[in-house]
């Protein structure tokens, strides 16, 4: 088989510079390891992210453990300032459990409210009619009716 050979490639091949395999694969081996490098950046990068992402998840939910805890101490403190109180214990959901100031101040509230609530019901139920006085009575009827057959005056 016979090789052509073309002249304006020899001209060009003459005068650029030559690449041995030594060359080419240093120059592969340096494009390697700068790949390398850059991934295992990216590597370490993604897992800081990562342990950022999962202590600030942690945090959180540590910061609501603490909040539901709070909150059951509150409840607890709240049962028993209701029965100290004497109020019903159904009040306890209409207490503010944010801290212990907001709670003493929606006790007290809620104190009142209850306590003039009963004040109000109290006073209706007396205003209702007066007794009737007079013959309705069987009771005094029955009496009247001892002392007559007894000949005792009324």
């Amino acid at each position: 088989m016979e090789q052509t050979v073309n002249p304006g490639t020899e001209a060009r091949a003459e005068g650029a510079a030559t690449l041995t395999q030594a060359d080419l694969d240093r120059v592969v081996q340096q494009t390697i390891a700068r790949e390398r490098r850059r991934a295992e950046a990216a590597l370490e990068a993604a897992r800081a992210e990562a342990g950022r992402v999962e202590r600030e998840r942690l945090e959180a939910d540590m910061a609501r453990r603490e909040r539901d805890v709070a909150r059951r101490e509150l409840a607890a403190r709240a049962r028993e300032a209701l029965a100290l109180r004497e109020l019903p214990g159904e009040l306890a959901g209409v207490l503010d459990y944010s801290g212990a100031e907001a709670l003493d101040a929606s006790l007290d509230s809620a104190e009142r409210a209850f306590r003039a609530a009963v004040q109000r019901g109290m006073e209706q139920r007396l205003r209702g009619e007066p007794p009737r006085s007079g013959g309705s009575d069987p009771g005094a009827a029955f009496l009247a009716r001892v002392r007559a057959a007894a000949g005792l005056e009324k």
